[in-house]
């Protein structure tokens, strides 16, 4: 997947796995967390490209990480990407509902 300036270039740190040996339980259940979550994301990308570009779309599909021991750097920094504006956006609503709610109680005032 891209990353905000682009696709993430395969710098050898970007391409390491994260657990080149046994995991705990606990750390496990985390990266199946992770690879559920970029899996999804990178499903919702081939899913825009369908239409466009079926080879691109594949390509996006066989990128997409299956198995959470073999989940890369840049796996998470996507995800940290996404998560990211997530929270942008989410923090962008609730400034407009909040916005909303002082002119409702504005409007609600004036006409009483």
């Amino acid at each position: 997947m891209a990353g905000k300036g682009g696709p993430v270039e395969e710098d050898p740190v970007l391409i390491c796995e994260l657990t080149p040996g046994e995991v705990p339980d606990e750390i496990q259940r985390n990266l199946r967390c992770i690879r559920c979550r970029m899996a999804r994301a990178y499903k919702e990308k081939a899913q825009t490209l369908e239409a466009a570009n079926p080879t691109a779309r594949a390509t996006v599909l066989e990128a997409r990480p299956v198995d959470p021991t073999k989940l890369q750097v840049k796996h998470v920094v996507e995800y940290a990407e996404q998560a990211e504006n997530a929270l942008g956006r989410m923090l962008e609503d609730v400034t407009a509902l909040r916005a909303q709610l002082a002119q409702a109680h504005i409007d609600q005032a004036a006409r009483y």
